[in-house]
């Protein structure tokens, strides 16, 4: 693990054991880690940057998703914003056009089964479902059902995710 990666890593550890800061605590952190990244020449996590595509499904307001972004792209992902509660054709489509690594996506209503199912049967082989959101707290079987590869519980458990990609 690079030193970016050993930053990542103590603040998820940190994160997780005592719960997240601020929202606007988060950002601050992650603009003094992008002055540490520019000031050090550090590029990022990866040789090949991943593609890491994020939507909402029914979230018109993403705050969960600019927090993951800024920090997947912190990470040295490219990130790619599809925008906010988007119809499944669209995200597929997305998806088969740009070959992403990760979807990300995130989930508040649990009205949302169908399109979820729709989007993990529609997405490429090689792209990795994750989503997040109170819907997976209260039905821990709706990733199973709709292809998703992994739920993300918070920032800290998506630092821990990418951390685990990248090795």
């Amino acid at each position: 693990m690079n030193e970016l990666g050993e930053k990542l890593n103590a603040l998820a550890r940190l994160w997780t054991g005592r719960g997240l800061p601020s929202h606007q605590s988060l950002l601050e952190t992650a603009r003094d880690l992008e002055q540490w990244k520019q000031k050090t020449g550090c590029r990022g996590l990866w040789k090949k940057q991943p593609l890491f595509i994020a939507t909402t499904i029914d979230d018109g307001i993403g705050q969960g998703i600019k927090i993951i972004t800024t920090y997947a792209s912190l990470a040295g992902m490219r990130v790619m914003h599809l925008g906010l509660v988007r119809k499944p054709a669209v995200i597929i489509e997305a998806c088969r056009e740009n070959r992403p690594d990760f979807l990300g996506a995130t989930v508040l209503q649990p009205d949302s089964e169908p399109l979820l199912v729709e989007i993990g049967r529609g997405l490429p082989p090689e792209t990795r479902f994750i989503a997040g959101g109170p819907v997976f707290r209260y039905d821990p079987e709706l990733a199973a059902r709709c292809g998703i590869h992994a739920v993300i519980k918070d920032l800290a458990h998506f630092i821990l995710f990418v951390l685990e990609k990248c090795e």
